[in-house]
């Protein structure tokens, strides 16, 4: 193992842990051989494939996309990620408990009060069996508000820029997952830089010590940008192309039940006045969560542009230190600099939320996370 890499384990043991649900030096020991493969690769100028600078720096390689790809994996270990998979799981125990309910409830309208036969059931075992489901269910409601509300003191307790409101909307909102991947990453590369960056003020500092760290600092640019990249491709790809099916469902419902009012019968006409408000509040808020998606990718297009950019320039910090020895005074980055780039706020969703539509709202979250 390289000499600068050890001295950096040693620092490194020293950090307290971070958002992981592991601990950070856990982390770390598993992503710095992949971060030092994807420097050696940039180092090379060009790979056993003959491939250019250019294609290296715009992600073309694949060896270098698949190192970067498994950082990613590693540096977006995360407790929100626990607690969203939690969430989602305990929303699918729900619902199968809430349909065993109706399944219940259609036994008891023809169950005797009382039978012979004590595995028959009756009018009073069928409630209990209700009232059991239900009690149930409220237990895991009760489970995930208390997971949630431990997992915001610990995010305050570390001083990150996240809003009760936004925790919730990042549990609840289709790109989550993406949202707790990007934080993540950006609050293990920022823990990375923070500990060598201290290393790197002292006096005795060595220019092997400040190679290591432009090197270790360029790959986290560009696990930072495909974290970006992962987020916008999921939005285009998979978040507004079900939207738009969902949308396109929900009208083509809205219209049959329309075509159907004419001349029907009063109790039908109900029944279908009935469809077509609960459709219209499916479209609203499918409009509601395209304005969120476009919001968001509008931003996520920002941040990679300067995070593009960022890496570039790290790429060009990174090629200049191993050809000079006379750059550590000027390689010491401000904590200020360096929070611009890596500071990722989650989105701040108020006008996302109609309360009239959170249950249309959650149903589509669970639509376009299915099958994932």
């Amino acid at each position: 193992m390289r000499p600068a890499l050890l001295l950096l384990l040693a620092i490194l043991l020293h950090v307290q842990p971070v958002s992981a649900a592991r601990s950070f030096v856990d982390i770390w020991d598993d992503a710095v051989p992949l971060l030092h493969e994807g420097v050696d690769i940039i180092a090379s100028g060009e790979g056993p494939s003959e491939r250019s600078w250019a294609e290296v720096l715009t992600f073309r390689d694949p060896k270098f996309q698949r190192i970067v790809s498994e950082c990613f994996a590693i540096l977006a270990d995360s407790q929100a990620l626990d607690l969203i998979a939690s969430r989602d799981a305990a929303r699918d125990e729900i619902a199968a408990k809430r349909q065993k309910i109706a399944a219940l409830q259609q036994e008891l309208v023809s169950a005797p009060s009382s039978h012979w036969n004590p595995l028959k059931a009756t009018r009073s075992s069928l409630q209990e069996d209700i009232a059991g489901l239900r009690k149930e269910i409220a237990d895991l409601e009760h489970g995930l508000e208390a997971d949630k509300e431990r997992i915001f003191a610990e995010i305050s307790a570390r001083g990150l820029p996240v809003s009760r409101e936004q925790l919730e909307t990042m549990l609840s909102a289709a790109d989550g997952k993406d949202t707790a991947s990007i934080m993540a990453v950006a609050e293990n590369i920022s823990a990375i830089q923070r500990s060598i960056e201290s290393q790197l003020a002292a006096p005795d500092a060595s220019v092997e010590l400040l190679q290591t760290y432009t090197g270790i600092y360029m790959m986290c640019n560009k696990v930072y940008v495909y974290a970006l990249q992962q987020a916008l491709q999921q939005i285009d790809s998979r978040y507004l192309d079900r939207l738009g099916k969902i949308r396109k469902e929900a009208a083509q419902l809205q219209e049959h039940a329309r075509s159907l009012l004419s001349g029907a019968e009063e109790t039908d006409r109900k029944i279908l006045e009935v469809n077509i408000a609960a459709n219209q509040r499916t479209l609203d808020a499918v409009d509601l969560y395209n304005q969120y998606l476009s919001r968001q990718k509008k931003h996520l297009q920002q941040l990679l542009q300067r995070a593009e950019k960022s890496f570039k320039v790290a790429v060009n910090t990174y090629r200049t230190v191993k050809t000079s020895s006379d750059l550590l005074g000027m390689m010491h980055t401000s904590e200020a600099d360096f929070s611009r780039i890596f500071a990722f706020q989650p989105p701040d969703l108020s006008l996302l939320y109609d309360a009239r539509l959170r249950q249309e709202f959650d149903d589509i979250t669970s639509r376009l996370r299915a099958a994932e």
